[in-house]
């Protein structure tokens, strides 16, 4: 395949959200036609279907969630479609895109160590700083930080930050904040520079609470990447949301010039990483009432595995967030856990009707919504979910049981049809619903097994944060009691 020569079609996919009514087919077309005068979609269609154009999408999580399921199914239709067009997506990890059975799925692989001390040596920096960090890089200490010294932007902003703090924190939210007092107060990367002074005029608090309020609402709006009206529009209503004076576009200079957390990109304007866009979302959130936490993080689960907003959330402000809506949601959860539930049952009951697609889907959600489930999870059980997703041995297993159904059907034998029907559906790339498969069958199944155990796992969960909770609250009054006059 590598030997063949294609026509390269890239295409920004964060352009959509600039007119979303078109087609990707369209906008692909006005891409090329942009270079090729006269390009039109009969032309773009006879190279798809003759495999000469190789096409690349780039950053379809930057699409918003409300699009993404209609240029998902686009994207799905030329790929099967035209089979001879090879098709290369970009996007963060998001289970979203796991039931593509036509893609396949290559991730990125992280910075060795080796890798990083290599990067940081041939930085143009302060060369003692430099050379006291790398050192201290030691392979435990990797480890340890493997987090942020395993992306390039973020070894990068450790090593700033760790020549002003002397030590890196193991907490992302603290890093954050580290980062981004550095990169207030110092502004430049080299020995000795000045410290450009802040165009909008604003202390530290006072710049970080209106950068707090911009990410939050940017990232309300989905947006990633800026056109320069949009960023304005942004940074007006966030000085608006924070009660806080200043010129938008002083501001805007800052966040380019001094401050560095935005960069120009061709037409567009960027977060240098969307990290900092996440922290600083979080961190607005962990500041809000918290009567309004249960409703705000609400809004943003359907989001999933995408980022790391909740968990800093989580981070920024714990007690809360478990009061207000991680016990919450739990609790719901109560009644299941009585008496014995078979595990497909319990799974029924608690998430949803469950279909199989390369795993568990859920038709509708039940107690709890599969994403909150995940989140929880994630940031409370203490037992190891690094799983593959990929239920390779279920897929044989179920493939198995429909060949028999399908050889007695060739026999004219009783078979299950409703079993050949819903792989069909499967086929086809839809979900089937488990139930047409045997109870002995459905219980051997190793994503049955496993979800069953997670949403068990939740009553632990539950039982320890409510007995935090109450030690939590026996201190306050004791403290208060001791010291009541």
């Amino acid at each position: 395949m590598y030997e063949r020569k294609y026509i390269p079609i890239l295409f920004e996919l964060r352009h959509l959200h600039l007119d979303n009514t078109q087609s990707l087919t369209a906008n692909l077309v006005k891409q090329v036609a942009d270079y090729v005068p006269g390009f039109n979609e009969d032309h773009l269609r006879f190279g798809m279907e003759s495999g000469k154009f190789i096409i690349y999408l780039d950053g379809i999580d930057e699409i918003s969630l409300a699009d993404r399921t209609r240029y998902a199914s686009e994207i799905l239709d030329i790929a099967y479609r035209f089979t001879d067009t090879p098709i290369l997506l970009s996007t963060r990890p998001d289970d979203f895109y796991l039931p593509w059975e036509v893609f396949r799925v290559a991730r990125l692989l992280p910075m060795t160590r080796e890798q990083t001390v290599l990067m940081l040596s041939k930085l143009q920096y302060d060369a003692e700083v430099k050379d006291t960090f790398i050192r201290a890089i030691t392979p435990e200490y990797f480890r340890e930080h493997f987090e942020f010294l395993s992306i390039p932007l973020l070894a990068t902003l450790m090593m700033l930050t760790y020549s002003e703090f002397a030590t890196i924190p193991s907490k992302m939210h603290v890093f954050y904040e580290q980062a981004y007092q550095t990169l207030f107060h110092k502004h430049d990367f080299i020995k000795d520079a000045y410290s450009r002074t802040i165009e909008s005029g604003l202390d530290v608090e006072q710049f970080r609470l209106v950068l707090a309020a911009f990410c939050f609402i940017s990232y309300l709006q989905e947006r990633f990447s800026f056109l320069q009206f949009q960023v304005i529009e942004d940074i007006k209503a966030a000085l608006s949301l924070a009660r806080i004076e200043a010129e938008f576009d002083d501001f805007l200079k800052d966040l380019l010039v001094t401050v560095c957390l935005l960069q120009r990109d061709g037409n567009y304007i960027t977060f240098i990483h969307r990290s900092f866009q996440e922290y600083f979302a979080a961190l607005f959130i962990s500041r809000s009432p918290p009567s309004e936490i249960f409703e705000i993080i609400e809004a943003l689960v359907s989001r999933g595995s995408v980022d790391s907003v909740i968990s800093m959330i989580v981070q920024l402000n714990e007690g809360v967030v478990e009061q207000e809506w991680v016990l919450p949601k739990l609790r719901e959860l109560d009644n299941l856990f009585e008496g014995k539930r078979s595990d497909i049952a319990l799974i029924s009951s608690a998430l949803g009707t469950p279909q199989f697609h390369s795993g568990l889907t859920y038709t509708k959600s039940a107690r709890i919504d599969r994403n909150s489930f995940r989140i929880i999870l994630r940031e409370y059980s203490e037992v190891d979910r690094r799983r593959t997703d990929d239920y390779a041995d279920d897929t044989r297993s179920i493939s198995s049981y429909v060949e028999e159904q399908q050889s007695l059907a060739d026999k004219q034998q009783p078979h299950n049809r409703a079993a050949l029907g819903a792989r069909k559906r499967e086929s086809q790339g839809q979900a089937f619903n488990i139930a047409v498969l045997p109870a002995n069958l459905i219980s051997g199944l190793r994503c049955v097994r496993e979800t069953a155990a997670d949403l068990r796992e939740l009553r632990k969960i539950k039982d320890a944060l409510e007995e935090k909770q109450e030690k939590r609250s026996d201190g306050i009054r004791g403290l208060l009691a001791k010291y009541k006059k």
